[in-house]
């Protein structure tokens, strides 16, 4: 697990901030969405100190994210316009 967005703007609650965005939706399941359909799923968990908004890059991805471990963390799955997640990384092309 490793593609992650970066935004100072997004502050504390990342999955609020992107929510702003055009083009962004909540999901109510987690699902691996191809980056070729123009958007990719984000899953936004809650580690109490920060959030983590995390690029589900391949199905893999989304099962390891999809664990309902005993952690207490929350998760919110969004799906976001590929343009936007492109611009809050730098590592795009590592896993893309």
């Amino acid at each position: 697990m490793g593609l992650y967005l970066n935004d100072p703007a997004m502050g504390y609650d990342k999955a609020a901030h992107l929510l702003t965005l055009t083009g962004v939706e909540e999901m109510s399941e987690p699902e691996y969405i191809n980056p070729e359909s123009g958007n990719v799923a984000v899953c936004v968990v809650d580690n109490v100190m920060f959030t983590a908004a995390a690029v589900v890059f391949s199905e893999a991805e989304r099962d390891a994210f999809s664990i309902h471990d005993n952690s207490g963390r929350s998760r919110r799955w969004l799906r976001v316009p590929v343009d936007i997640a492109k611009s809050m990384t730098d590592c795009w092309e590592t896993y893309f």
